[in-house]
């Protein structure tokens, strides 16, 4: 399922989930002790509020790339909580690949080993699992838009 919609940059947001938080953090913290603007353009207008706090709170919501990035490390948080609890109910080892291949960044070869799998196919079924919850989850909080799927289906099946 290589050829799933956005899903390099669902495995973007898994390799580098620790330095995308950091970064984040550090851009509202930023915003946060700046020194307030006198007016903050909201829509199509101008906000003549003056309340410092309130301007920062905007600015933050307002920031499209921030948002977008923190909905897809929300993306990767949910799809972690799922697979662990899939991983309980079942007795697999998701949140396993998860870790080693994501987060360690072991090679496919290294994780599908730790993992005891024997079969290259075991592995990549795991793994396109693990996506497809991913991308699923994106294309909900529509981070993948719907003529995106309708080309993805066009186009593969």
């Amino acid at each position: 399922m290589k050829k799933l919609p956005k899903r390099n940059v669902l495995e973007h947001y898994f390799f580098n989930y620790y330095q995308v938080l950091f970064k984040i953090k550090k851009r509202i913290d930023d915003i946060i002790h700046s020194s307030p603007a006198k007016y903050v353009e909201v829509g199509g207008g101008v906000s003549h509020n003056s309340n410092p706090t309130e301007l920062k709170a905007i600015k933050i919501a307002m920031d499209k790339e921030l948002t977008e990035k923190q909905q897809w490390l929300k993306i990767v948080r949910d799809v972690v909580a799922d697979m662990r609890y899939i991983d309980e109910k079942n007795k697999t080892k998701y949140a396993m690949l998860i870790q080693k291949r994501y987060f360690d960044e072991l090679g496919d070869n290294h994780v599908q080993k730790q993992l005891g799998l024997q079969y290259r196919s075991q592995y990549k079924e795991m793994k396109d699992t693990v996506l497809l919850e991913g991308v699923l989850l994106a294309a909900a909080s529509g981070l993948i838009t719907y003529d995106e799927i309708r080309k993805f289906v066009k186009e593969n099946w």
